[in-house]
Protein backbone atom coordinates (compact mmCIF):
# COMPACT_ATOMS: atom_id res chain seq x y z
CA UNK A 1 0.00 0.00 0.00
CA UNK A 2 2.82 2.42 0.85
CA UNK A 3 4.57 1.74 -2.44
CA UNK A 4 1.33 2.35 -4.34
CA UNK A 5 1.09 5.73 -2.59
CA UNK A 6 4.61 6.59 -3.77
CA UNK A 7 3.67 5.68 -7.35
CA UNK A 8 0.60 7.91 -7.11
CA UNK A 9 2.83 10.64 -5.68
CA UNK A 10 5.15 10.40 -8.67
CA UNK A 11 2.18 10.39 -11.04
CA UNK A 12 0.89 13.70 -9.69
CA UNK A 13 4.38 15.20 -9.41
CA UNK A 14 5.40 14.66 -13.03
CA UNK A 15 2.09 15.47 -14.70
CA UNK A 16 0.87 19.05 -15.01
CA UNK A 17 -1.83 20.20 -12.59
CA UNK A 18 -5.06 19.43 -14.38
CA UNK A 19 -7.57 18.24 -11.81
CA UNK A 20 -7.65 20.95 -9.12
CA UNK A 21 -5.64 23.91 -7.82
CA UNK A 22 -2.57 23.14 -5.68
CA UNK A 23 -2.74 19.55 -6.85
CA UNK A 24 0.97 18.83 -6.46
CA UNK A 25 1.32 20.07 -2.87
CA UNK A 26 -1.93 18.46 -1.72
CA UNK A 27 -1.30 15.07 -3.29
CA UNK A 28 2.32 15.08 -2.06
CA UNK A 29 1.14 15.48 1.53
CA UNK A 30 -1.68 12.97 1.29
CA UNK A 31 0.33 10.24 -0.43
CA UNK A 32 3.38 10.66 1.81
CA UNK A 33 1.20 10.61 4.93
CA UNK A 34 -0.64 7.45 3.89
CA UNK A 35 2.61 5.74 2.87
CA UNK A 36 4.36 6.67 6.13
CA UNK A 37 1.42 5.50 8.20
CA UNK A 38 1.24 2.24 6.27
CA UNK A 39 4.96 1.56 6.64
CA UNK A 40 4.96 2.44 10.35
CA UNK A 41 2.01 0.13 11.05
CA UNK A 42 3.66 -2.59 8.96
CA UNK A 43 6.86 -2.15 10.95
CA UNK A 44 5.03 -2.52 14.25
CA UNK A 45 3.29 -5.64 12.94
CA UNK A 46 6.55 -7.15 11.66
CA UNK A 47 8.29 -6.41 14.95
CA UNK A 48 5.38 -7.98 16.78
CA UNK A 49 5.74 -11.06 14.56
CA UNK A 50 9.42 -11.21 15.49
CA UNK A 51 8.53 -11.16 19.18
CA UNK A 52 6.00 -13.95 18.65
CA UNK A 53 8.83 -16.31 17.76
CA UNK A 54 9.55 -18.23 20.92
CA UNK A 55 13.12 -19.30 21.73
CA UNK A 56 11.75 -22.60 23.03
CA UNK A 57 10.01 -23.63 19.80
CA UNK A 58 12.27 -25.48 17.35
CA UNK A 59 11.44 -26.66 13.90
CA UNK A 60 12.23 -29.73 11.88
CA UNK A 61 15.50 -30.45 10.15
CA UNK A 62 15.85 -28.21 7.10
CA UNK A 63 15.44 -30.04 3.78
CA UNK A 64 18.74 -28.68 2.43
CA UNK A 65 20.71 -29.71 5.48
CA UNK A 66 22.75 -32.89 5.61
CA UNK A 67 20.46 -35.48 7.21
CA UNK A 68 23.43 -37.45 8.58
CA UNK A 69 24.12 -34.73 11.16
CA UNK A 70 20.57 -34.79 12.59
CA UNK A 71 20.92 -31.22 13.80
CA UNK A 72 17.74 -29.44 14.79
CA UNK A 73 17.60 -25.92 13.38
CA UNK A 74 15.64 -22.97 14.67
CA UNK A 75 12.62 -22.43 12.44
CA UNK A 76 10.08 -19.62 12.50
CA UNK A 77 7.17 -21.06 14.38
CA UNK A 78 5.15 -18.33 16.04
CA UNK A 79 4.09 -18.91 19.60
CA UNK A 80 0.32 -19.09 19.91
CA UNK A 81 -1.50 -16.57 22.06
CA UNK A 82 -2.07 -18.07 25.50
CA UNK A 83 0.43 -20.91 25.09
CA UNK A 84 3.29 -21.36 27.55
CA UNK A 85 5.75 -20.13 24.91
CA UNK A 86 3.89 -16.81 24.56
CA UNK A 87 5.59 -14.00 26.44
CA UNK A 88 4.52 -10.39 26.60
CA UNK A 89 7.89 -8.92 27.52
CA UNK A 90 11.14 -10.78 27.26
CA UNK A 91 14.22 -10.26 29.36
CA UNK A 92 17.19 -8.32 28.05
CA UNK A 93 19.23 -11.52 27.82
CA UNK A 94 16.52 -13.11 25.62
CA UNK A 95 16.49 -9.99 23.48
CA UNK A 96 20.25 -10.11 23.05
CA UNK A 97 20.67 -13.87 22.59
CA UNK A 98 17.55 -14.85 20.66
CA UNK A 99 15.64 -11.93 19.17
CA UNK A 100 18.49 -9.80 17.82
CA UNK A 101 20.02 -12.71 15.83
CA UNK A 102 16.52 -13.66 14.57
CA UNK A 103 15.99 -12.62 10.94
CA UNK A 104 12.26 -11.98 11.40
CA UNK A 105 12.94 -9.64 14.32
CA UNK A 106 15.74 -7.80 12.46
CA UNK A 107 13.55 -7.30 9.41
CA UNK A 108 10.69 -5.99 11.53
CA UNK A 109 13.01 -3.64 13.39
CA UNK A 110 14.43 -2.25 10.15
CA UNK A 111 10.96 -1.75 8.72
CA UNK A 112 9.79 -0.03 11.91
CA UNK A 113 12.75 2.37 11.85
CA UNK A 114 12.10 3.08 8.16
CA UNK A 115 8.43 3.81 8.77
CA UNK A 116 9.22 6.11 11.68
CA UNK A 117 11.81 8.00 9.62
CA UNK A 118 9.21 8.42 6.87
CA UNK A 119 6.79 9.72 9.49
CA UNK A 120 9.18 12.61 10.24
CA UNK A 121 8.94 13.63 6.61
CA UNK A 122 5.17 13.20 6.59
CA UNK A 123 4.62 15.39 9.65
CA UNK A 124 7.03 18.08 8.44
CA UNK A 125 5.34 18.02 5.03
CA UNK A 126 1.94 19.06 6.39
CA UNK A 127 0.86 22.35 4.91
CA UNK A 128 1.70 25.12 7.35
CA UNK A 129 4.39 23.29 9.36
CA UNK A 130 7.19 24.67 7.19
CA UNK A 131 6.66 27.72 5.01
CA UNK A 132 7.67 26.50 1.55
CA UNK A 133 7.51 29.99 0.03
CA UNK A 134 10.23 31.41 2.29
CA UNK A 135 13.69 30.77 0.77
CA UNK A 136 15.26 30.87 4.24
CA UNK A 137 13.44 27.65 5.14
CA UNK A 138 15.26 25.59 2.50
CA UNK A 139 17.51 24.04 5.16
CA UNK A 140 14.42 22.90 7.10
CA UNK A 141 12.89 21.42 3.95
CA UNK A 142 16.08 19.50 3.28
CA UNK A 143 16.55 18.39 6.90
CA UNK A 144 12.98 17.41 7.77
CA UNK A 145 11.44 16.38 4.44
CA UNK A 146 14.03 15.38 1.84
CA UNK A 147 16.65 13.75 4.09
CA UNK A 148 14.14 11.50 5.95
CA UNK A 149 12.72 10.38 2.61
CA UNK A 150 16.16 9.35 1.38
CA UNK A 151 17.14 7.78 4.71
CA UNK A 152 13.85 5.87 4.99
CA UNK A 153 14.22 4.62 1.43
CA UNK A 154 17.76 3.45 2.19
CA UNK A 155 16.46 1.60 5.26
CA UNK A 156 13.81 -0.12 3.14
CA UNK A 157 16.46 -1.11 0.65
CA UNK A 158 18.61 -2.56 3.46
CA UNK A 159 15.62 -4.43 4.88
CA UNK A 160 14.79 -5.91 1.48
CA UNK A 161 18.41 -6.82 0.78
CA UNK A 162 18.76 -8.47 4.19
CA UNK A 163 15.56 -10.47 3.73
CA UNK A 164 16.59 -11.52 0.24
CA UNK A 165 20.12 -12.56 1.27
CA UNK A 166 18.84 -14.47 4.32
CA UNK A 167 16.27 -16.35 2.27
CA UNK A 168 18.78 -16.94 -0.52
CA UNK A 169 21.30 -18.40 1.92
CA UNK A 170 18.67 -20.73 3.34
CA UNK A 171 17.57 -22.01 -0.07
CA UNK A 172 14.20 -20.29 -0.19
CA UNK A 173 14.89 -18.58 -3.54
Amino acid sequence: MGSICFVINGFFTFLPSTIFANETTTTFNVTIDIAALTYAIGGFMALFAGFKTSPNVTGDVDALEDVSTHVQVQAYRPALLGSKEWIRFSSFSDLRTFYLPNAVFKTGLLQLVSGLVFTISAVAGFLGVIDFTNPENEIYIQAFIEFPLVLGGAHFWLQGAYSWSYNRANGRY
